[in-house]
Order: C-alpha cells, then structure tokens, then sequence
C-alpha cells in the first residue's frame, strides 16, 4: 500500500515545514505523525512544530518502510 510520496513533493533540503504539513504530504494523521516522532525522538509537540530536513526524512523512511 504506497502512501502517494514522491521526492518531488519534499521540501528542499535547507526548508523546514511543520507537521501539519509533512501528515498532508504522507497523508497520515497529525497525531500518527506526533507518536512517530516521539518514537523517533524527533523534538516536535505540536501540530505546528517545525521539522528539519533531517528530521523529515526519518518520518519518511519510516512510513515507507512501514507501508513495504
């Protein structure tokens, strides 16, 4: 079951973009994407929190790997 996420629709890899917006991208819930990131121990508490390209593709490999 893919999740509909290219590389295309990533941000570049100086942007940051806030949870709010990479749950839209993985077409996930905003709070699937908070435990995830409290899984992950990625700093972000609330919808509005930012997240760095790093941090990013960590959520992102982890919901490819989890829809393999």
């Amino acid at each position: 079951m893919g999740r509909g996420l290219s590389i295309r629709s990533l941000p570049e890899s100086d942007m940051t973009i806030r949870v709010l917006e990479l749950a839209e991208k993985l077409k996930v819930g905003t709070d699937d994407l908070l435990a995830v990131c409290t899984l992950l121990e990625i700093p972000a508490t609330s919808r509005i929190s930012c997240l760095s390209p790093e941090h990013i593709k960590k959520l992102t490999a982890y919901y490819q790997e989890k829809s393999s």
